[in-house]
């Protein structure tokens, strides 16, 4: 069993940092995607996408939050915690890695930068959810009353290098377009999984792979 410590806790949001018993060479921050998985918040969870790199024999920060307001109550101390600890460890690892799922992809891009990333596995990030031609989300992103955390070209780190799924069909293509327009395409990789829908990381799921 991998041994934990919590960063931070909050009513809201959660940070832990997951050590597997063999030592890692590899250190991922899992952000959570919306849903049940995110409310938790009080249960120590390393959250399906953590608990399968843990699996992978990775060491995993798991950042989650509650409310599902895509990290926008993620505050600038909670910030500077996930980084000093980042940075504290890095020596550690040949490279740190974001990783998420819808929510929890936008996350990992968002503060790649922040956190100095080397790479970031997203699947199915959306950019922003208040494009008036998206639906998926309108509920939630009114509920948000404060955006402290929009996507800009200064979330994008030069030294990272990007690698998104998603299906080409859905309306998913038109935010990594956004993306596409931030980051340069030689940081940029592409998974393409046509009918997938969204996210696609549930198609990968069932085929077990």
């Amino acid at each position: 069993m991998p041994s934990v410590c919590t960063i931070f806790a909050t009513d809201s949001m959660r940070c832990d940092f997951y050590s597997n018993e063999i030592k890692s060479d590899v250190l991922v921050l899992n952000f959570t995607q919306m849903g049940p998985e995110g409310r938790d918040i009080e249960n120590q969870t390393a959250g399906r996408g953590g608990s399968f790199m843990l699996s992978l024999g990775c060491d995993v920060i798991s950042i989650s939050e509650s409310n599902n307001h895509s990290y926008q109550d993620l505050t600038e101390t909670q910030i500077t915690q996930i980084s000093s600890f980042v940075e504290m460890t890095r020596k550690n690892y040949k490279k740190v890695v974001g990783h998420g799922s819808s929510m929890g992809g936008f996350a990992a891009i968002l503060f790649s930068n922040r956190l100095k990333l080397d790479e970031v596995l997203a699947f199915s990030p959306y950019y922003d959810i208040r494009f008036p031609w998206e639906p998926r989300w309108a509920g939630v992103a009114k509920e948000i009353k404060e955006w402290n955390n929009s996507m800009t070209p200064e979330c994008i780190y030069d030294g990272c290098k990007y690698l998104f799924y998603y299906d080409p069909k859905d309306l998913d293509l038109i935010h990594i377009n956004y993306y596409k327009s931030i980051i340069k395409p030689e940081n940029l990789l592409e998974g393409k999984i046509t009918y997938s829908g969204h996210p696609c990381v549930y198609i990968l799921k069932e085929a077990s792979l």
